[in-house]
């Protein structure tokens, strides 16, 4: 008679399986543990200077430069002062944007979806893209942007 995993039971009851409680006590222990979800990337994350034309993604001073040269092309139509949006996406908060995903869209611009966006290829340099990369990636843990309350509210959470 071959083994099965089947329990015995009396004969006027079917058969029952045996259920093993072990997959669903490691997952459970897994998502308390935070294991099943990535961290945000930390510093050590980033990209090296010696793959991004020589820029320290993690200096204040080139996120200062990048900041201010996002808000002086990126903001004004597109993405918002900060990252906060207008007709493009907000970027605060988006810990899964990748440097090299945002280079290759800054570059090349995006022509697909609803949100297309124009390459900037031949009119920034690649150490002014990675500048603004810079800025965009000091935005991972910045809170979403304010979202303004309806007209005659009041806005208790900005107090």
């Amino acid at each position: 008679m071959p083994a099965t995993n089947a329990v015995t039971a009396p004969p006027h009851e079917p058969p029952r399986r045996r259920r093993c409680a072990a997959p669903a006590l490691a997952g459970a222990a897994l998502l308390a543990l935070g294991a099943l979800a990535p961290p945000p990337p930390a510093a050590a994350d980033l990209l090296g200077p010696e793959h991004t034309a020589g820029v320290d993604l993690t200096d204040a001073d080139v996120i200062r430069e990048g900041g201010e040269r996002f808000n002086g092309l990126c903001a004004g139509y597109c993405h918002g002062t900060g990252g906060t949006a207008k007709r493009g996406p907000a970027l605060r908060n988006r810990p899964e944007l990748h440097e090299t995903a945002l280079y290759a869209t800054i570059l090349n611009g995006r022509k697909r979806g609803g949100n297309p966006m124009p390459g900037w290829k031949g009119l920034l340099t690649d150490e002014e893209i990675w500048t603004i990369i810079a800025y965009i990636v000091s935005l991972r843990d910045a809170p979403p942007a304010h979202t303004p309350a309806p007209a005659g509210t009041e806005d208790n959470a900005a107090h």
